[in-house]
């Protein structure tokens, strides 16, 4: 499972806009709702959550 510390890490390397969330990861099973809570408690910006939650894909899908 990702936590906050691969996050910054990933943030790091590549930057906001090139990071896209998911939670299709079948070997770590989450509590109900983990996988929200992980981006809703991340220690982002609103901007950065929004970009990593659903914005960089919109993104990505507009370029089509």
């Amino acid at each position: 499972m990702c936590t906050g510390g691969c996050l910054h890490q990933a943030i790091e390397l590549m930057g906001v806009d090139r990071i896209m969330f998911s939670a299709d990861d079948p070997f770590v099973p989450l509590p109900p709702g983990g996988a929200r809570r992980f981006i809703t408690e991340a220690p982002l910006t609103e901007a950065e959550k929004a970009k990593i939650a659903h914005g960089n894909r919109e993104r990505l899908i507009a370029r089509r």
